[in-house]
């Protein structure tokens, strides 16, 4: 097992090195060199399978409404191939990751036009980001909750612990699967122009509010400073522009008001107490900043 994956390795290095020397950027997907099955780590555990995928011929639009998994994935990469789409309209409040990483690669490659409503982690990042040109509807919201491929190794294998628990896996195995995956999805960042700067701003936060909510008693739980609650971060147009995002030919942001009130019933199923946060990266920079000790 050691030597092959020994050998795996060599032949990378050294496809890096002469694609280096000729100023190309490949991706190279990550090799399953491990005795885990690909498909042990590629699912996000726990997603609904709840998602619905329907083709309206009159419009040639594909519309998805509820969580992504392999099966959605599957079903849309099918009605690209088959049925000559122009649009994708997505109602999801995220899922699998890498199923949506593929789905929003398909849908670049098509230069499909998006349209969203409520489009919540995966949905957002990747699928969002990387449509050639989408819109939000009125009403609607894109947020964010971190992102694999913004974390580091330490975070990944904390992440892998996590799985690890409900999972029969190779903790050694799956670490060196897990960063070559996560590797594997910041070179297609990288590659198609984009930043994983916001991700990594949630995620930072989300480390603060531990340590913060960890170190202090007597705090309300709706204090703003840092709230005892799951924080889904819509960003600013402006924020998004930053890692760039293109293509946006409506970007509807609630006013004040709607901004205030906790997110729909079904997200909160999902995720425990929620609270949206609408600002731009400087919103959450502040977020849970210092601790207060008594």
């Amino acid at each position: 097992m050691t030597g092959r994956y020994d050998m795996q390795r060599f032949w990378l290095l050294l496809l890096a090195f002469l694609l280096a020397a000729c100023n190309k950027v490949v991706v190279v997907p990550p090799t399953d060199d491990a005795s885990l099955s690909r498909r042990q780590l590629d699912e996000t555990p726990n997603v609904p399978d709840d998602g619905v995928v329907q083709f309206n011929s009159a419009d040639r639009s594909i519309s998805v409404v509820g969580h992504i998994n392999r099966r959605v994935k599957t079903q849309i990469l099918e009605l690209l191939d088959s049925s000559n789409p122009q649009l994708l309209y997505m109602d999801s409040g995220g899922g699998d990751y890498g199923a949506a990483f593929e789905i929003a690669l398909a849908i670049k490659a098509r230069h499909l036009h998006l349209i969203v409503k409520r489009c919540v982690s995966a949905c957002a990042d990747p699928i969002f980001l990387f449509a050639t040109t989408k819109q939000i509807l009125s009403g609607g919201y894109v947020a964010i909750h971190g992102s694999p491929a913004a974390k580091t190794d330490a975070e990944l294998e904390q992440s892998l612990t996590t799985i690890g628990s409900t999972r029969e896996i190779d903790l050694h195995d799956g670490k060196v699967y897990l960063r070559q995956l996560a590797g594997y999805w910041r070179g297609l960042y990288e590659t198609n122009g984009f930043s994983v700067e916001l991700q990594r701003a949630y995620i930072d936060f989300e480390r603060r509010q531990v340590e913060y909510l960890k170190h202090s008693v007597g705090r309300k739980d709706d204090d703003k400073s840092c709230p005892r609650a799951h924080i889904l971060w819509a960003p600013t147009m402006q924020a998004w522009e930053q890692i760039g995002l293109s293509g946006v030919t409506s970007y509807f942001y609630p006013d004040e008001e709607y901004r205030e009130k906790l997110i729909a019933p079904d997200e909160k199923e999902l995720y425990g107490k929620v609270w949206m946060l609408f600002s731009d990266k400087a919103g959450i920079d502040a977020l849970c900043q210092g601790f207060i000790n008594r």
